[in-house]
């Protein structure tokens, strides 16, 4: 998507997590969402993933996913996480 292809475009990577979001040890408050930035080429394959590197992050429900070209939505996905 986009021209000319090969050119390097910034998306914004957000995560959603289920309410009431993850609590980190210690923390005042919960955290709802994480956002980063990747820039790739136009015309390439994309991939995103979230690893859970610590207990607390494991919060069981319906997440999302959505990336973002400046104000523009590309892309969202929900997805369960499921605590076994």
């Amino acid at each position: 998507m986009g021209a000319p292809a090969g050119s390097s475009v910034t998306l914004k990577c957000i995560w959603v997590y289920q309410t009431p979001g993850l609590m980190a040890p210690g923390a005042a408050a919960s955290i709802a969402h994480h956002e980063g930035t990747e820039t790739v080429q136009i015309g390439d394959a994309v991939t995103t993933d979230y690893a859970f590197d610590d207990p607390w992050e494991l919060m069981p429900g319906r997440w999302a996913v959505r990336l973002w070209l400046g104000d523009r939505k590309l892309l969202e996905q929900s997805l369960p996480v499921v605590k076994k």
